[in-house]
C-alpha cells in the first residue's frame, strides 16, 4: 500500500521545525500543519496563535510536543490543555530522535492511498516554505547544535541582520548569535575564534549547496535578550 500527501510543519522560531524534518527524512529539506511546541518552556501567546491558525485550516492537525529530553515537569500543565483541541498529540525529541518512528506512523495514518505526487529523484534543491532569513537562521542554529552539544543552543537566538546579493553574485549574510550569558558567548567563539569559524564554515558550505551560489557568511556573537 502506497500513501502520499502534503504535510506542513508550523511553530514559532526555535521550536525545532528544521531539526524535526531533517531527522524524519534523513536529508536536507527546509520547511516550516504539524504544530510544534517546546516541552521545556512555558506555552507562549505565539504558540496559541499558531495553534489557532492551524485549527482554522479544517485539516487534520497533530500537536507535536518537542524537546522532551530536557522538559521540566512544572511545564507539563502549560501544554497539556492544548491536547484536547487537537485530533492527536505526541511527545518527541527531534534532536535525540526520541519517538520519531511513532510520529511517522501517526502522520502516515492520515495520508490517503495514492501515487507519488512529485518525482523526488529530480529535486535539485530543497523545497523552501519559509522565508529566506528564517531558513538561514535555522541552518545556522542547527550547526550550533552540532558543535556545541545540548545545553547552549537553547540559550542562543540567531538573528539575520543583513541578507543581500552583491554585484559579483555572492550572497552576503550577516548573522548575530545572541546569547543570554557571557560564558556562552566565550564558548561559542572558542579559543582564538576557532569554534565560531567552525560553525560558520559548515553553515556556509551547506547554504552554498542549497542556494547554488557562493555565500559570504559573517557571524558575530553578542550577549543580550
Amino acid at each position: 500500500m502506497k500513501k502520499a500527501g502534503t504535510v506542513v510543519i508550523i511553530g514559532r522560531t526555535n521550536a525545532g521545525k528544521s531539526t524535526l524534518l531533517n531527522n524524519l527524512l534523513d536529508k536536507k529539506v527546509a520547511i516550516t500543519s504539524l504544530v510544534v511546541i517546546e516541552a521545556d518552556v512555558v506555552v507562549t501567546e505565539e504558540d496559541r496563535r499558531v495553534a489557532t491558525l492551524a485549527l482554522k485550516s479544517k485539516k487534520s492537525v497533530i500537536l507535536v510536543v518537542n524537546k522532551i529530553d530536557i522538559k521540566k515537569p512544572d511545564y507539563n500543565v502549560q501544554y497539556l490543555f492544548l491536547e484536547d483541541e487537537f485530533e492527536k498529540a505526541i511527545e518527541i525529541s527531534a534532536i535525540k530522535r526520541i519517538n520519531l518512528k511513532g510520529l511517522l506512523n501517526l502522520i502516515f495514518s492520515y495520508l490517503p492511498e495514492r501515487k507519488r505526487i512529485v518525482d523526488t529523484n529530480n529535486l535539485q534543491t530543497p523545497l523552501l516554505n519559509m522565508d529566506s532569513k528564517t531558513y538561514i537562521a535555522e541552518q545556522i542554529r542547527e550547526k550550533i547544535f552540532l558543535f556545541m552539544g545540548q545545553e547552549i543552543p537553547y540559550h542562543v537566538k540567531v538573528q539575520i541582520e543583513e541578507l543581500s546579493e552583491r554585484k559579483n553574485g555572492v550572497l552576503y549574510v550577516k548573522a548575530c548569535l545572541l546569547t543570554d550569558r557571557q560564558q556562552y558567548k566565550e564558548m561559542l567563539i572558542g579559543r582564538k575564534g576557532r569554534k565560531i569559524k567552525q560553525i560558520g564554515s559548515v553553515a556556509r558550505k551547506e547554504l552554498e549547496l542549497t542556494r547554488d551560489k557562493k555565500v559570504y557568511l559573517d557571524l558575530t556573537v553578542e550577549v543580550g535578550n
